[in-house]
C-alpha cells in the first residue's frame, strides 16, 4: 500500500517494501536546476539551466554571487537546451578545473574547461572548448558529465532530438550523437583519445564513443567500486530504461533506435544488429507526460547503510523516487507518484543524496529512518562441559526497526575444524532456548570463520535479550564432537556508527570517506572492527580485497 504523509513544508516521508525514505528540503531559490556536484569539500555546487553556477554551504546557505555565469553564450531558448552537466577534475584542487557541458550559440553542444580561483569562484574567461558538435533539433541534448576510475572524462549526448531518431544517428558510428563518449583531458590538445575505447583504429568511425544506441541519456553515473556507468535513458512512447555499461565490451550497442528498451521499436537497417538490453525498464502511464526518467546515483554513502549499493533514480512526469539493485535487479519505489518535476540528482562528498526539482527550484536531500546498530563479541569459553574454545568472536548486528529484522555478521578466530551448525539462540548460555535464526558460515580457510545471518526480533525483545544474557551462539564443530560450543553475545557500544554487512560487497577498493576506527585488517581478506583495536586512519584510506572476501565495515565517529 503506497502513502504519502507531509509533516512540515518541504519533508516528505515514504515508505515501501519496509524501506523508509526521508525527503527534507535542503536549499531553495533556484531557478531550474539541472545539476547538483561537489569538489571534494563541504560546497555542493547547483546548476541552472540558464548557465548560472551556485554554492551552497553545508548547512543550505546560498553564498553570495555566483560560482560561473556564462549566461552570455548559453543557448537555453529551448526547454532541452541550456547548461546542462558540471564535473570537476578527480584531481582537483591539484588540477584545478571543471568541465561544462552546454549548448552554445546556433544550438551545438559545447563541452568546455573553466579554471577554478578558489572553492566558490571559477574563471568565466578562461574557457578552452574541447569538444563541440552539431545538434540538428532542439530537444535530446544529453548533457551529463563524469569522470571513470581512469580519469577519463565521460560525455552523455542524446541523439539529435525530433522523435523517434529520424536520421538514425545513435546506430551511426560516425556521429557522436546517441552516445556516450570517452576522451582524456589530460593529455592531447585539446584532448586524446584513451587506447581503451572499443573502436579505436577502426575506420569512419569516431574513436571517441564508448557506447551507443541511446535515445536521450539524461543523468550519467560512473561507479568507482563496480567500474559500471549507470546511465538512464529517456524513452520514446512507452518504455524508460536503466543501462549498465561495464569495462571493456567490444561493441556496446543499446539499441536505440531499434528498440525502446527491449522493445521493437523501428526495425529498418537493424538486420544483424546485436544490442543490450537495459538492466531495467518500466512503462508509461497513462498519456501526456507519463514517463521520463531521471538517472541518478549509485549509493555508496554510509548515511543510509540499507540502501548501500542501489541505483536510485526518479522520473521527470511522474515524480517518483525508486532504487535499483544492480545485483538482483529488485526495484523499490520509495517515494511518489507526485507532482514533483525531479531533473536531477548529486551527492555530497560523504556520499549523501541529493535531488533537485525544476518548478520550485528545491534541492532536497535523502535519508532513511534510523536503524538501530552495534557491535558485540562472543567469548566461546566453553558454556558447556568439555566444549571449552579459546576463539573470540565479534562483529556488528543491525536491527531494522521497521520490519523487526535483526542481522549479525562478523568473525570467529582460533575456531578448528569443521563447522556443521550454528545458531542464535535465546535463553542464557547453558540452556536451551529457542533458536532466533540460523548463521551462514564462511570458511576462510585457516583457522578462522565468518558468519552471517538474520531473524525477527522487535526492540523491546532485543533490548532485553541483551540486558539479561539472553542470547547466545550454540556451534557443533568437528573440533568438538561430543559437545557444543557456546558463548555469549556481549553488546559493545560504540557512539555514532554505521556498518555495511557481508556478503553484498563485491571486488574493488574501497574508500572510506570519514573514519577513525578500523581494526584487523589480515592478508587482505576482511576489514571489520575489533572491539579493543582502536586505530585512526587518515580520510581517503583505502583497503583492497579479493573477489570472494566477506567485508564487514564499522566506522565509529569522533
Amino acid at each position: 500500500m503506497r502513502f504519502l504523509l507531509i509533516l512540515l513544508p518541504g519533508l516528505f516521508i515514504y515508505g515501501s517494501s519496509g524501506q523508509t525514505l526521508n525527503i527534507d528540503q535542503f536549499a531553495s531559490g533556484f531557478i531550474q536546476p539541472v545539476d547538483i556536484a561537489h569538489a571534494g569539500g563541504d560546497e555542493l555546487y547547483i546548476v541552472e539551466r540558464a548557465g548560472r553556477i551556485f554554492v551552497l554551504d553545508e548547512s543550505g546557505n546560498t553564498l553570495p554571487g555566483h560560482f560561473l555565469n556564462i549566461t552570455d553564450r548559453v543557448n537555453s531558448s529551448a526547454s532541452e537546451r541550456g547548461l546542462l552537466g558540471l564535473v570537476f577534475h578527480p584531481q582537483y584542487p591539484d588540477s584545478s578545473y571543471i568541465y561544462c557541458n552546454y549548448t552554445g550559440p546556433g544550438g551545438a553542444t559545447r563541452i568546455s574547461r573553466f579554471t577554478v580561483n578558489s572553492n566558490t569562484s571559477a574563471d568565466s574567461t578562461s574557457e578552452v572548448i574541447l569538444l563541440s558538435y552539431a545538434q540538428p533539433f532542439t530537444n535530446h541534448n544529453g548533457g551529463d558529465l563524469d569522470f571513470d576510475d581512469n580519469g577519463y572524462l565521460l560525455i552523455a549526448s542524446g541523439d539529435g532530438g525530433s522523435g523517434g531518431d529520424p536520421m538514425n544517428l545513435a546506430q551511426n558510428l560516425n556521429s557522436l550523437l546517441g552516445k556516450i563518449l570517452r576522451i582524456d583531458v589530460d593529455n592531447g590538445n585539446p584532448y586524446s583519445i584513451p587506447n581503451t575505447n572499443p573502436f579505436v583504429g577502426q575506420p569512419n568511425v569516431r574513436e571517441e564513443i564508448w557506447a551507443y544506441g541511446l535515445r536521450n541519456p539524461w543523468r550519467i553515473d560512473f561507479d568507482q567500486i563496480n567500474q559500471a556507468l549507470y546511465v538512464g535513458d529517456v524513452g520514446q512512447n512507452n518504455w524508460e530504461e536503466i543501462d549498465e555499461i561495464d569495462v571493456g565490451l567490444p561493441d556496446p550497442n543499446f539499441g536505440w533506435r531499434c528498440y525502446e528498451g527491449s522493445n521493437d521499436f523501428n526495425l529498418d537497417s537493424c538486420e544483424g544488429v546485436i544490442t543490450i538490453d537495459p538492466i531495467h525498464e518500466y512503462p508509461h502511464v497513462g498519456g501526456g507526460c507519463s514517463g521520463s526518467i531521471t538517472g541518478g546515483k549509485l549509493y555508496r554513502g554510509f548515511d543510509m547503510p540499507a540502501f548501500y549499493g542501489k541505483y536510485f533514480y526518479a522520473d521527470y512526469c511522474e515524480g517518483f523516487i525508486a532504487a535499483l539493485d544492480p545485483q538482483t535487479l529488485q526495484n523499490d519505489t520509495l517515494f511518489g507518484p507526485s507532482s514533483l518535476r525531479l531533473t536531477t540528482f548529486g551527492e555530497d562528498a560523504q556520499g549523501g543524496l541529493y535531488v533537485g526539482e525544476r518548478n520550485s527550484g528545491i534541492i532536497y536531500k535523502l535519508s532513511s529512518e534510523p536503524q538501530e546498530h552495534f557491535i558485540f563479541t562472543i567469548n566461546l569459553n566453553g558454556a558447556q562441559s568439555g566444549t571449552p574454545s579459546g576463539a573470540i568472536g565479534y562483529g556488528i548486528a543491525t536491527l531494522d526497526t521497521t520490519t523487526n529484522i535483526l542481522t549479525a555478521s562478523g568473525k570467529f578466530s582460533e575456531l578448528i575444524g569443521n563447522v556443521t551448525v550454528a545458531h542464535v539462540h535465546r535463553a542464557p548460555a547453558g540452556m536451551n532456548g529457542g533458536v532466533v535464526f540460523p548463521l551462514t558460515i564462511t570458511d576462510y580457510g585457516t583457522d578462522s570463520i565468518g558468519f552471517f545471518g538474520s531473524g525477527s526480533l522487535t526492540e523491546n525483545e532485543l533490548n532485553d535479550l541483551l540486558t539479561f544474557d539472553g542470547l547466545y551462539v550454540n556451534i557443533h564443530s568437528s573440533a568438538h564432537p561430543t559437545g557444543e560450543i557456546r558463548g555469549q553475545i556481549v553488546r559493545t557500544d560504540c557512539p555514532g556508527f554505521y556498518s555495511i554487512q557481508a556478503p553484498l560487497i563485491p571486488e574493488g577498493v574501497y574508500i572510506l570517506k570519514s573514519a577513525a576506527m578500523l581494526g584487523d585488517i589480515t592478508n587482505d581478506r576482511d576489514a571489520i572492527v575489533k572491539y579493543n583495536q582502536d586505530v585512526t586512519l587518515d580520510p581517503g584510506f583505502k583497503v583492497d580485497l579479493g573477489a570472494t572476501m566477506e567485508i564487514i565495515w564499522e566506522i565509529c565517529g569522533p
